[in-house]
């Protein structure tokens, strides 16, 4: 997180063990520690999650905080994408699943993971066109898919640990005022401040690329 622009607090982060906190990894500022089950300890990728959430709040907190539904998508698309990127896989939550198959429907359990960034969902679902009901994390798998695919168009293989320069433009795409403005365009204000990212460092070839990536993806972009 530091390398890509996020600013560490002082002091070590510790690690508290909580055997009713269920599943759900939470970073506590108060005392610099990320909370988890005994379950979870020895599964880096659920602190690393949990740690990304709070590196978004502090980064830009009105859009962390935020009731928006497209703005939770991305926060969250996002949490599940930082730690695939960091480890080099696509898939997210494997562990998880296996010890929480119990508590989550049967199609989740039985996919063994709870995330895979490699997908084709799209920003407009079906339920929105009419023809059947979306699941309700469908955006937040289409941002995620999209960080993953922009991974890859930018020049990062998909099994290769850490990719800094997609990574820092993503986290200055968070950074950047995309909250402000009408919500129903939300969505499309972030994916531009993406591409607004790239361009420093980047060509027109690379812009092309991501443009492309919303574009598969139904989410429309100004000309």
């Amino acid at each position: 997180m530091e390398n890509i622009g996020y600013t560490i607090p002082g002091g070590k982060i510790g690690v508290r063990i909580d055997p009713s906190n269920l599943g759900a990894p939470y970073y506590d500022p108060t005392d610099n520690e990320i909370v988890i089950d005994q379950k979870l300890i020895d599964d880096p990728e659920v602190a690393y999650r949990a740690y990304t959430h709070h590196a978004l709040e502090a980064i830009n907190k009105p859009a962390s905080k935020s009731e928006n539904k497209t703005a939770k998508d991305i926060e969250y698309g996002f949490a599940a994408y930082m730690p695939c990127s960091y480890q080099g896989t696509s898939k997210y939550g494997s562990k998880f699943v296996q010890f929480y198959a119990h508590l989550l429907p049967k199609g989740t359990a039985k996919l063994g993971y709870l995330y895979d960034l490699t997908n084709d969902v799209k920003f407009v679902s079906r339920g929105e066109r009419g023809s059947a009901k979306a699941e309700p994390d469908d955006r937040s798998q289409a941002w995620g898919g999209s960080f993953w695919e922009i991974r890859g168009a930018l020049g990062c293989q998909p099994d290769v640990a850490q990719c800094e320069r997609v990574d820092k433009i993503l986290l200055t795409a968070w950074a950047s005022p995309w909250l402000e403005g009408p919500s129903n365009t939300m969505d499309r204000r972030f994916a531009e401040g993406i591409i607004a990212a790239i361009a420093p460092s980047g060509t027109a070839r690379e812009i092309e690329k991501v443009r492309s990536v919303f574009k598969r993806r139904e989410l429309s972009l100004s000309p």
